[in-house]
């Protein structure tokens, strides 16, 4: 269960996913909550590192994941074509 006040919202389809993308929390976000809502989404945490379709950690469809430190190193890509993500941000 998400904690804290809702702050963001950002939706990715597919097209943006074709290539890996870093997240751009808004000022104030703590913790985000990443959604893959079709397929599976690659991801990495960490500077200079973007995962590619098959490379990075599996985001499953279903089973949301929590992130709540440096929100700005995350990096997403698709792992499978046609996938989509939600991220959702909290804050204080």
């Amino acid at each position: 269960m998400p904690t804290g006040r809702a702050i963001g919202y950002v939706h990715y389809g597919p097209e943006e996913l074709k290539t890996a993308v870093t997240l751009e929390p808004p000022e104030g976000a703590y913790r985000a909550y990443l959604h893959s809502e079709i397929g599976f989404i690659r991801y990495l945490h960490g500077r200079g590192q973007l995962p590619t379709k098959n490379e990075g950690f599996p985001l499953l469809p279903d089973y949301p994941d929590e992130f709540d430190t440096d929100l700005e190193l995350l990096s997403v890509v698709a792992g499978m074509q046609d996938s989509a993500l939600s991220v959702y941000y909290y804050g204080t």
